[in-house]
């Protein structure tokens, strides 16, 4: 009954054995297939800025909208121009009239009328409504370009985070592929020593089953980076796949302060002037509709010609003439339209003050939380930054002990998932302080478009 118990179980461990063998081969087949073209383009982090701020969908549109509030200054500004204005007639009578005189009758005018008259007008005081104007318009440009800085500040982040994302992306791969190959080279050291009948049929069992339960994570690895590749390739509006260099751990040189750092949102942050801008458009908003009050006064000057009045020809065919003067237009009652108007304008303006506190209360807070984030960020990467080196120890050590034969396979492979373990912990804690800063340069408002070499730097 042994010897035949004996049997049964080399029997299933050759099956276990065959059947790991054919799941290893086909799981480093599809590993093993490349995932991206030999001439896909490296790009830098600056250049991924540049280029993000140039192609994307959502930069250009905020260029356009400031280009056409730049517009708006033009149109406010036409309000205090001179205005110039020409109209021509043609008319065509059926007939001439005739006149009866004692002497018989006789026709009068012409058949064909011509009429040419010019005149041009000029706006002398309107109750501080072109003034208003002016000043609105002035503003909704400044607001336009605050908004541009908003979106590429945005954009400027969004850009640096999956950047950082797609970096840790391949550094998982590269921690995952390297153990894949150490489990690789040792499993092959067990083969052989077992073919010698230095160590059991067990060890390599284990062996196997170890590097077969690896490779799935690597696989993995692998995919999670190409779909950062192709997201992040979207964020860019790129046109097709790329790839990012770079590194995780690099020197973040901030003041730690909060208070320089909430100081510096207020002076800095897009949204901070936007609300400050919209404020003062609300104030223009009050004096645009206390206008209506006040009389609005014109001058003008028309020049006539025409070959003909009414029905009485011109002996010479054209005869011209001019007139000027003043015009005065003043709206006494509208039926209380203006005040209530006034009264709306000033609750409008009101609520907008409101809303710029509580704009300045919102960024500060985001400057807190981002500043608490960063500390995190620094205590966790401070407190993996020994785990690595102890575990690449442990792993020396353990290789050492199981090529000697003073322990088993088992405590080489834990020795070597510590080791994986502890340099995944190390590059998200890397990766979490570099998103963890950009996050503050953004709530602090140093994200600019124009301040992308610095951004490149994380000074």
């Amino acid at each position: 009954m042994n010897v035949f118990l004996g049997h049964v179980k080399r029997t299933l461990n050759r099956h276990a054995l065959s059947e790991i063998r054919t799941r290893i081969c086909m799981i480093m087949t599809v590993g093993a297939i490349p995932c991206l073209a030999q001439d896909v383009p490296v790009f830098t982090l600056e250049q991924c800025l540049r280029y993000g701020l140039e192609h994307s969908a959502t930069a250009r549109q905020a260029l356009l909208d400031e280009e056409i509030a730049r517009t708006q200054v033009g149109q406010a500004g036409s309000l205090a121009l001179p205005q110039l204005t020409m109209d021509a007639g043609y008319r065509r009578l059926d007939e001439l009239q005739k006149v009866d005189l004692e002497e018989g009758s006789q026709t009068v005018g012409s058949l064909d009328n011509y009429e040419v008259t010019a005149g041009v007008s000029q706006l002398l005081y309107s109750g501080g409504q072109v003034g208003a104007a002016l000043r609105a318009a002035r503003l909704a440009r400044e607001q336009a370009d605050a908004e541009r800085q908003r979106t590429n500040a945005d954009l400027v982040r969004d850009i640096s985070i999956q950047f950082y994302g797609l970096l840790l992306a391949e550094e998982r791969v590269a921690v995952q592929a390297a153990s894949v190959e150490q489990l690789q080279s040792y499993a092959a050291q067990t083969a052989e020593r077992q073919r010698r009948g230095a160590v059991a049929e067990f060890d390599l069992l284990t062996a196997q089953v170890r590097l077969a339960n690896e490779m799935p994570r690597l696989i993995e690895a692998r995919n999670q980076r190409e779909m950062a590749r192709a997201a992040f390739a979207t964020l860019l509006n790129y046109p097709s796949e790329l790839a990012v260099t770079g590194r995780l751990d690099r020197a973040m040189n901030l003041d730690m302060s909060l208070e320089p750092l909430q100081q510096a949102a207020l002076r800095q942050r897009p949204e901070v002037l936007r609300s400050q801008i919209r404020v003062g458009l609300g104030r223009e908003a009050v004096a645009n509709a206390k206008s209506e009050y006040y009389p609005e006064l014109r001058a003008f000057f028309t020049y006539n010609g025409a070959n003909a009045y009414q029905f009485v020809a011109y002996e010479d065919e054209w005869v011209w003439h001019w007139n000027a003067g003043l015009t005065l237009h003043w709206n006494l009652w509208d039926g209380d339209l203006t005040r209530q108007t006034v009264k709306q304008r000033q609750f409008e303006y009101q609520q907008l003050e409101i809303a710029d506190v509580s704009v300045q209360d919102q960024v500060l807070l985001e400057v807190r939380q981002a500043h608490l984030s960063l500390a995190h960020a620094r205590e966790a990467l401070t407190a993996s930054g020994d785990s690595v080196s102890l575990a690449g120890r442990a792993l020396a050590i353990a290789s050492a002990r199981y090529e000697s034969g003073l322990s088993t396979y088992i405590e080489f492979t834990d020795a070597n998932l510590a080791l994986r373990t502890a340099q995944l912990a190390s590059l998200q804690a890397q990766h979490d302080l570099a998103v963890a800063v950009v996050r503050v340069q953004h709530a602090c408002g140093k994200l600019q478009d124009d301040d992308v070499a610095a951004v490149d730097g994380l000074k």
